[in-house]
């Protein structure tokens, strides 16, 4: 990815003490990054940006949502994401140490800080397991109806005649020896 400068923070020369910073995401920020599962999206993230003598605390928090299919009807949806997260990044002559995914390594000489990929790791890591959103809350307005009444109609035909727990009796006589 190349160095956009909006997600530089020139840190040098900054005093001591809490700065914020407002960062709007959208589609081409993730395009930038080649295994980006957001194809679409737009966030809003915030940063508190702690600096101090020897190591600099980045509080960031976003919410905004993603394109995605949903994974009940199929359908486009925006789908809300939204988190927050803390990286600590310390400076030291030998960043040769290994870094951790909460303890950042930099020079002591480095300058400024590019925050991108931790916007992007953060909000990737946040991305719900299931592309859905609360249906039944939002009187599926955003759900294909017909798809549903499909998927409604199927389980009903599949349910007919069976007692339940019939699926699992056949599996008792079964000889796996």
């Amino acid at each position: 990815m190349g160095t956009n400068t909006e997600y530089l923070i020139p840190f040098k020369g900054l005093e001591n003490g809490v700065h914020k910073y407002r960062f709007q995401v959208s589609t081409e920020f993730f395009l930038n990054f080649e295994n980006s599962r957001i194809k679409k999206g737009n966030y809003i993230v915030d940063l508190i940006f702690d600096k101090r003598d020897l190591m600099m605390i980045l509080d960031f928090s976003f919410h905004g949502d993603y394109q995605g299919s949903c994974d009940r009807c199929l359908t486009i949806i925006d789908i809300p994401n939204e988190g927050n997260d803390q990286i600590i990044v310390k400076f030291q002559n030998d960043v040769t140490l290994d870094s951790s995914q909460e303890v950042v390594i930099i020079e002591d000489d480095a300058h400024e800080i590019d925050v991108s990929s931790f916007i992007n790791n953060m909000i990737h890591l946040h991305l719900p397991l299931v592309n859905k959103r609360n249906c039944e809350e939002e009187e599926y307005k955003f759900c294909d109806h017909s798809l549903l009444d499909k998927l409604e109609r199927t389980q009903e035909d599949g349910d007919e005649g069976r007692e339940p727990g019939t699926n699992w009796d056949a599996l008792k006589d079964l000889n796996l020896d």
